[in-house]
């Protein structure tokens, strides 16, 4: 589950994916395997493992896996505490998207819903603190 962004001219610029709770005060993902495991393991902290701050209840209306279904809008503002998350997959490396800042391209996500390059890295920054290079130069969706 996840959404593809692509720039105007229909490049492939990322994937955002739902990548489970993460605590933004310790900067740190509820994995136990790590941020590298989050996409393929079943085993979670019930609380942080840094400060012990309890996993709160979220639904689709407010969760990363709703944001990813289309039940809920993606964050404007930078949370704190734990929340669900998403994760971003590069396709290109962000250095290449951030010349689209300069020259106010836009870009669009799979649904045909429109983004700013500016508004584009603020969406990313309040909802997606894991980032991943290791599909860039790949084709994946």
């Amino acid at each position: 589950m996840g959404t593809n962004y692509y720039d105007e001219s229909g490049g492939h610029i990322c994937k955002v994916s739902a990548a489970g709770p993460y605590c933004w005060d310790c900067d740190t993902t509820l994995c136990i395997g790590g941020k590298d495991q989050v996409h393929y393991s079943d085993a979670w902290y019930d609380k942080c493992p840094i400060c012990n701050a309890p996993i709160p209840d979220e639904d689709l209306s407010s969760s990363a896996a709703g944001q990813q279904l289309g039940f809920a809008g993606m964050r404007d503002v930078k949370p704190h505490g734990i929340t669900s998350v998403c994760s971003v997959t590069w396709a290109v490396h962000p250095r290449d998207v951030v010349p689209l800042i300069v020259t106010d391209k836009i870009i669009r996500d799979e649904y045909g819903r429109e983004y700013s390059a500016t508004d584009f890295f603020h969406m990313l920054e309040c909802n997606c603190p894991l980032w991943y290079y290791d599909a860039i130069g790949r084709e994946f969706s």
